[in-house]
Order: C-alpha cells, then sequence, then structure tokens
C-alpha cells in the first residue's frame, strides 16, 4: 500500500508546534505580568492624585475662611507657623464660646478658623500626618497669604 507523500509526517516536524505553543505562553505570561505592574502602578498614581485633591479642597477652604474673616486677615491673625506650639482643641473651644455670644471678635475667629483647619488636617484619612502652615507677607496696604499643606506619601521600596 502507498501512502500519499502529501499526509506522510516528516521527521523533523514532528513536535514543532509543541515548541511554538510553550515560546507564545511564555511571551504570552511575561505580557501579563507587565500588564499588571502597569495596572498597580495606575492605582499608586490614582491614590496620590487623590492625596493632592483633598490637599487643595483643604487649601481652599482656609482661603475662603481668610477671605471671609478680612479684619483678621489685616491684623495677621491667620499666621500659623508650623513651629507654633497651639493646641488646636484649645483654640477650637475657647474660639466655640466666643461664637456662640454675639460679639465674636476678628482675632478669635481667626483662632477658631485656624484650629478647625488644623484639626481637619490632623484628622484626615486620606491626608495621613497631615499638617499645615499659613505665612503672611505684606506688600503696602495688601497682605499675601502663603497656605502649605503637608503630609506624608507613602513610601515606595525602591
Amino acid at each position: 500500500m502507498k501512502i500519499n507523500p502529501r499526509f506522510r509526517a516528516h521527521r523533523f516536524d514532528q513536535g514543532f508546534t509543541l515548541l511554538e505553543v510553550l515560546v507564545t505562553l511564555v511571551i504570552s505570561a511575561i505580557a501579563l505580568l507587565g500588564v499588571a505592574s502597569l495596572q498597580a502602578q495606575a492605582l499608586r498614581m490614582n491614590k496620590g492624585g487623590e492625596s493632592r485633591a483633598q490637599a487643595l479642597a483643604l487649601a481652599n477652604e482656609m482661603a475662603e475662611r481668610i477671605e471671609a474673616n478680612n479684619a483678621g486677615a489685616v491684623a495677621q491673625a491667620y499666621l500659623s507657623p508650623l513651629s507654633q506650639s497651639t493646641n488646636t482643641l484649645a483654640s477650637i473651644n475657647s474660639a466655640t464660646t466666643c461664637l456662640n455670644q454675639a460679639g465674636c471678635n476678628p482675632t478669635s475667629l481667626a483662632a477658631y478658623d485656624v484650629g478647625i483647619w488644623r484639626n481637619q488636617l490632623a484628622t484626615n484619612a486620606i491626608l495621613p500626618n497631615g499638617q499645615g502652615v499659613l505665612g503672611v507677607v505684606p506688600v503696602g496696604s495688601l497682605y499675601t497669604y502663603t497656605i502649605t499643606v503637608c503630609w506624608q506619601e507613602r513610601a515606595e521600596k525602591n
């Protein structure tokens, strides 16, 4: 019986398809690992963006508080360096009694605003170890306030 040469398996072709499949699997595995690494990096960057957005929102809130209390801003009552040893809860409590009364002066309102702001920074879950600094630079009759928000990012293992 003669076998059609078209259907005859060649000696050198045996197992060649299996080798191609193995190489394809290795390349696919490496590509999938790369995609997973890219996804993990994107999640880390998203967390950093969320922290920056929260810090910006808190800085904007403080800017609005300063703008609302113009007399306290001119008196530089909002000046609050990081080294200032103020108990934020004590300043909140002392100013709260002032707010409950009819006449609250701008300095007490500024102490209340700074205390509330620093308390929000310290207790914020999105900004670990959050702290704030308020600086002022008088330029003639105008005052430029600098609002700085600091927090500790998660350390990278590089």
